[in-house]
């Protein structure tokens, strides 16, 4: 529920039922008005503190108090006796008027001194607003759309960021857009804490896709994409091969469609934070003895014919097992199964996985950070980040396979013990890895038509997906 839903509060409810007792003259029963009281009392505390400006109750009673040392000044001299002659007079009262007078100045100065701290504030808490707003103002669409409704102050994160647009050739569709484009400044800037400083030495991380559906592929390489960008490894991209149930055989030749015609991975942003080179880039920057040898005739001249495609197909000269059984033999594959295992970052206790097994790491933990890790993973294995997971230059992941498979969204298989870290990956995975424009301006297209159509009858439409077989 957005910030909308503040009608509800009793404040407004108040007001519903004293409008309600207007009568046919429109006038306001006085039995129907709640009291200034009474509203404050019922009226929902606000999120966070905001510096209250003087109260009309308050510039009445400075001004009685003001009113009456003027008085008091100035009827002094008569109650004590002495009555001044013309001359003393018009000297006295000058002064009399200059001290009433600046005990007056005094007065309103304070008085607008609360004013301006009352001001200040507001504009401390509102500045982050009118910062966004002021960035946006080429922008129809509300920037902060996430369900809580939080104000912009409590959001600094989108402070820099614009919504994201969908290019499509006539029509507009920027209202299916869900991510940010470009980030908020903290996420343009922010590093890793579990990325190496000493960056001279590459590290990698080659991986399988998996071998079912689209949105199995999909859920694996966010994982896979999101352990790079935390790990500070350049990802290398695997060959391309032909994806289940999207390969098109009809008419001349063979059309396959891969990662490219749905996700948009040269987006630059995306490249400051993840380097990503192909499999042939790999061999031929790695394979020439620094970090690794290829073997020597045939069978080093297949390995580097299915780096750039691959298929399925144990006896073809370009079988995708050629290049992903050496990248086992030359990697470190992790035991890892998204379904058994849960990966958790914790920066504080990484360098203990050397002396530590995860087990005993556990253990070592606070009871409150227990409770969490064990909510979160719950049947699964916590294995913590660090030792070879950290240090060694090459990373394979068998996603292929059924005992490696990482069949799990990113965020129920990664664990950051930081929240912001945590919450700051979400926004990577939904600002880089939504689908490309030509995706959506199908879709919109879709959309459109079917919001047409249901508005003839005088309403909406409501989506299904419906899993047969199941």
């Amino acid at each position: 529920m957005d910030s909308s839903s503040s009608i509800s509060s009793p404040l407004f409810r108040h007001k519903s039922s004293a409008c309600a007792a207007i009568d046919n003259n429109g006038a306001l029963a006085s039995s129907q008005v709640p009291s200034q009281n009474r509203i404050r009392q019922n009226k929902r505390p606000s999120t966070m503190r905001r510096a209250r400006p003087p109260s009309q109750d308050r510039l009445v009673i400075v001004f009685i108090a003001a009113s009456a040392i003027f008085a008091l000044v100035s009827f002094t001299p008569f109650l004590m006796g002495h009555v001044p002659t013309h001359d003393e007079g018009n000297h006295h009262l000058k002064g009399l008027i200059n001290t009433a007078e600046n005990r007056w100045e005094r007065l309103v100065n304070e008085l607008n001194k609360d004013v301006v701290q009352h001001d200040n504030s507001v504009s401390n808490i509102q500045g982050n607003d009118n910062i966004i707003e002021q960035s946006n103002k080429d922008h129809s669409l509300q920037l902060a759309r996430g369900v809580s409704g939080l104000p912009m102050s409590q959001t600094p994160a989108l402070i820099g960021a614009k919504h994201g647009s969908i290019q499509c050739d006539n029509d507009n569709y920027d209202d299916l857009a869900y991510w940010n484009d470009p980030q908020g400044d903290l996420d343009v800037g922010f590093v890793s804490p579990f990325a190496p400083s000493d960056t001279s030495e590459k590290r990698y991380i080659t991986f399988e896709p998996d071998r079912g559906g689209w949105n199995n592929i999909r859920m694996a390489l966010e994982i896979v994409i999101v352990f790079a960008a935390v790990t500070g490894r350049t990802l290398v991209l695997p060959p391309h091969t032909p994806f289940y149930r999207l390969t098109n055989e009809s008419g001349k030749g063979t059309k396959h469609h891969g990662f490219a015609e749905f996700l948009d991975l040269e987006h630059p942003a995306l490249r400051n934070k993840v380097e990503m080179i192909s499999m042939t880039e790999f061999l031929e920057r790695e394979g020439g003895g620094k970090m690794f040898t290829l073997p020597p005739g045939e069978e080093g001249k297949v390995i580097k014919n299915s780096a750039d495609h691959c298929f399925y197909m144990k006896k073809s000269n370009y079988s995708c097992e050629h290049i992903y059984s050496f990248l086992r033999r030359e990697g470190f594959v992790p035991e890892l199964q998204a379904g058994s295992d849960c990966l958790i970052f914790d920066k504080e206790h990484q360098a203990a996985k050397v002396e530590y097994n995860d087990q005993e790491l556990f253990d070592l933990l606070p009871e409150d950070e227990q409770e969490k890790i064990s909510k979160f993973c719950k049947q699964r294995k916590p294995t913590f980040f660090g030792s070879d997971l950290d240090t060694v230059p090459l990373i394979h992941f068998q996603g292929g396979e059924k005992e490696h498979r990482l069949l799990n969204h990113f965020y129920t298989f990664l664990y950051f013990v930081d929240d912001r870290i945590d919450h700051y990956y979400k926004r990577f995975v939904r600002d880089f890895m939504h689908y490309g424009d030509n995706i959506f301006c199908t879709a919109g297209k879709i959309i459109r038509a079917l919001e047409e159509e249901a508005a003839k009858a005088g309403g909406t439409f409501s989506a299904m997906h419906v899993r047969r077989g199941e």
